[in-house]
């Protein structure tokens, strides 16, 4: 097959009977897309019989945005909380990581009469995606908010358009049409204000995680941060059961524990630390030479529980401070109420990895970016260019090297540089310490008024790795600190929850992901930093 390289590569979408697919969970909406060449002779192509060869060059006639229209008037929804548009690449040639961004447009566009010079209007940036060179293999576009909000249009519109700088990534051959998968009707299970809520501060814990755990034989139980004086209740994970008081579980002191008849589930501890290296759903080797228990899934959310309680008792771990000191730039521009550029760029960790709106899992959370992005224009009023070209399992010594093309022609006013947790692995202090500093350089050379957050990675599991070297990279940040430079600091508040807490009780897959409450403890600390709590 042919490739092409369009100088206006754009897709129409209109949808016709038997391209609404029920799919179980899902309704999957497949558009009949049409790549529209300008820039000399017209010519319409299927983009089933055509691949469409997307590029950001200097070159004029070179494809660099796809456009695609869904009509939504059949799908029988009033409420998602999770989308997704699968479309099928394949990167190669020269260059790097290749990175989208995607756009919601205004749905009244002719495909006969639009061109790269007649676009229809962006309504607002809905995601970043990067993905690693050479791939091959359906790329997910996340666009749950935007459908959500436009779900009752009747059509809508998506602009996806190379976002990386000029000449930086390899060209991606788009082939097949872009379906669009919708989940069916849902609604929140909880309210973001009370997530937000700081754990050092409240005396209400809302939806704390908990995994229910047997030793030796004994009723399984699970202890809580604080000691509660009253339970509100008690949820699965998804938040869509409630258990009963005495029925399925009773609490002594901190501990929740469950009844001899309860339908709570649970883990045996031998179901996580084992000698087993064929356990399901996966193993990793533990630092001693076993094998413990590792999951994507939702193996370990299935049997956390979500407990909302009250409680008197004060919290002694760290406490955020405002960094109005250390970030003068940020805060005087979110007190003017101006528009803010904020980039996210990390690893997995920063991409969502494990929250459960990321992973497509019931209750659809946000990642911890899209909260802080969120929370900050709900306080202050400024409009957030939110930016997050993250990319799972990458170190800082990537982000060294492809932090021009991916964040610092962006010239952003606030980054927060989320690394560490593969690099623990991998780099000594001074390593990782002079590839962050490098970072930060790249992005002062094209805009010197950027500021910065070093957000410290919570701890990963010490029975799956030790956690030296990674240990001193929090000094190692804190050294950095200074004018235009903050740190969050993860670490340390990981550190305090576990006096308490087992570490899979707050992690979505049992070695270096935070689930959805440590996902909401990360964006309330690094709220802290901007002065919000």
């Amino acid at each position: 097959m042919k490739k092409m390289l369009l100088g206006v590569c754009l897709a129409a979408a209109g949808i016709v009977q038997g391209q609404i697919r029920d799919d179980g969970g899902r309704y999957i909406i497949q558009p009949e897309a049409r790549a529209i060449v300008r820039g000399g002779a017209s010519a319409d192509k299927n983009l089933k019989g055509s691949p469409m060869v997307v590029k950001r060059g200097s070159s004029a006639d070179e494809c660099s945005a796809i456009l695609i229209r869904y009509d939504l008037s059949q799908v029988p929804l009033e409420t998602s909380l999770n989308s997704l548009i699968w479309y099928k690449g394949k990167a190669s040639g020269p260059g790097s990581n290749p990175c989208f961004a995607i756009y919601g447009v205004q749905n009244d566009w002719d495909e006969k009469t639009v061109s790269m010079n007649t676009l229809p209007a962006k309504i607002e940036r809905i995601e970043e995606v990067t993905v690693k060179p050479d791939v091959s293999g359906p790329v997910p576009f996340p666009v749950s908010r935007y459908v959500q909000q436009h779900l009752k249009d009747g059509k809508i519109s998506f602009l996806i358009e190379m976002r990386s700088a000029p000449d930086f990534s390899q060209a991606v051959e788009f082939s097949e049409a872009p379906v669009l998968a919708i989940a069916k009707e849902q609604t929140p299970g909880y309210q973001l204000a009370d997530l937000l809520r700081p754990v050092w501060k409240s005396s209400r814990m809302v939806n704390e995680t908990a995994a229910p755990t047997s030793y030796d034989g004994k009723l399984a139980e699970a202890n809580l941060a604080f000691v509660p004086s009253k339970i509100i209740s008690v949820k699965n994970y998804a938040l869509d059961k409630t258990y009963e008081a005495g029925k399925d579980y009773v609490i002594d002191g901190r501990t929740i524990r469950l009844t001899a008849g309860s339908s709570i589930p649970f883990f045996k501890y031998e179901e996580l630390y084992h000698n087993d290296p064929a356990a399901k759903p996966g193993v990793m080797k533990t630092v001693d030479g076993r094998y413990m228990t590792f999951g994507e899934s939702g193996f370990f959310n299935d049997k956390q529980l979500a407990v909302t309680y009250e409680h008197a008792e004060p919290w002694a771990g760290p406490v955020p401070q405002s960094a109005k000191n250390l970030l003068p730039k940020t805060f005087q521009t979110l007190e003017n109420k101006k528009p803010l550029k904020l980039v996210v760029f990390g690893d997995s960790i920063s991409v969502g990895a494990s929250a459960s709106g990321k992973s497509s899992r019931a209750p659809f959370m946000p990642r911890w970016g899209d909260l802080v992005a969120d929370e900050i224009h709900r306080c202050y009023g400024s409009k957030i260019d939110y930016i997050n070209p993250s990319l799972g399992g990458m170190r800082a010594d990537w982000g060294r090297k492809v932090i021009d093309g991916l964040v610092a022609f962006e010239k952003p006013n606030l980054v927060i540089l989320g690394f560490g947790m593969n690099d623990g692995a991998s780099f000594p202090v001074e390593q990782f310490a002079a590839n962050t500093r490098a970072m930060m350089d790249s992005v002062r050379k094209q805009n010197p008024d950027a500021e910065f957050i070093l957000l410290m990675s919570f701890q990963p599991n010490s029975k799956w790795r030790s956690l030296e070297p990674m240990s001193g990279y929090l000094a190692a940040l804190k050294d950095m600190e200074g004018p235009g430079v903050a740190v969050a600091d993860m670490w340390s508040m990981h550190g305090y929850l576990l006096k308490h807490k087992t570490y899979w009780d707050m992690t979505g897959n049992h070695v270096n992901h935070p689930n959805d409450f440590l996902v909401r403890v990360y964006a309330q600390t690094v709220l802290g930093l901007l002065g919000i709590d």
